[in-house]
C-alpha cells in the first residue's frame, strides 16, 4: 500500500512539474477576438434582442443560439453560416441583465482549450449603448488548432453582428 501511495505522489508531482513547464512556456497562450460598437438605444432594448436567441434568425449574419439565456444552462451556437460554420456546445456562466452574459466550452478537461466568450453592455448614456463581444482562448491546444479556430474567422463575424444588432436596435420601436 504504501508503494501504491509513493507512485501515486510521484506521479501527480511529475504531472504538476510538467504542467509548471508548459504555463511558462510558448504553448501556453491566450489569443482572443474583440468587437465593439456604439449603439443609437439605450442598454434594456439591446440587452432583450442580444438575449432573445430565437429571434437570432431575423437579423443576426453570424451567429444561431440555441437554449435559454438562463445561468447554468446549456445552449447550442453555430458561427457562420456557409460551409465553414462551426457548431459546440457551451455553459452560459454569467447573466446580469442590462450588463453582461459570458458562456464557456472547454473541450475534455480544463487547460486543453478553454473558449470562453462574453456579451458586455455599457450605458452611456439614457439613449447610448457600447456592445463589446469577445471570446478568448486558452489551453494547450490554442497554438496548435489555431489556424482551424481562425478559418471561421470570428472577428469579422462579431463585427457583422454587432453591427446587425445595432441597426435593429436603433429602428425598432
Amino acid at each position: 500500500m504504501r508503494k501504491v501511495i509513493i507512485r501515486l505522489a510521484l506521479v501527480l508531482l511529475m504531472f504538476a512539474l510538467v504542467y509548471g513547464i508548459w504555463w511558462f512556456s510558448p504553448y501556453h497562450q491566450v489569443r482572443s477576438f474583440l468587437a465593439s460598437t456604439e449603439i443609437n438605444a439605450p442598454a434594456d432594448r439591446v440587452w432583450q434582442l442580444l438575449t432573445d436567441f430565437n429571434s437570432y434568425p431575423y437579423w443576426n449574419p453570424y451567429m444561431r443560439v440555441e437554449g435559454q439565456a438562463r445561468q447554468g444552462e446549456k445552449v447550442r451556437i453555430t458561427l457562420g453560416q456557409d460551409s465553414n460554420a462551426v457548431s459546440y456546445t457551451a455553459r452560459i456562466r454569467v447573466v446580469q441583465a442590462n450588463r453582461q452574459m459570458r458562456w464557456t466550452r472547454r473541450v475534455v478537461l480544463p487547460g486543453i482549450l478553454d473558449r470562453e466568450q462574453r456579451f458586455e453592455l455599457e450605458a452611456l448614456d439614457a439613449t447610448h449603448t457600447r456592445l463589446t463581444q469577445s471570446e478568448r482562448f486558452s489551453g494547450i491546444l490554442v497554438v496548435p488548432m489555431w489556424k482551424n479556430i481562425a478559418l471561421v474567422d470570428n472577428a469579422r463575424g462579431y463585427r457583422e453582428m454587432n453591427n446587425a444588432l445595432k441597426a435593429r436596435a436603433e429602428t425598432q420601436d
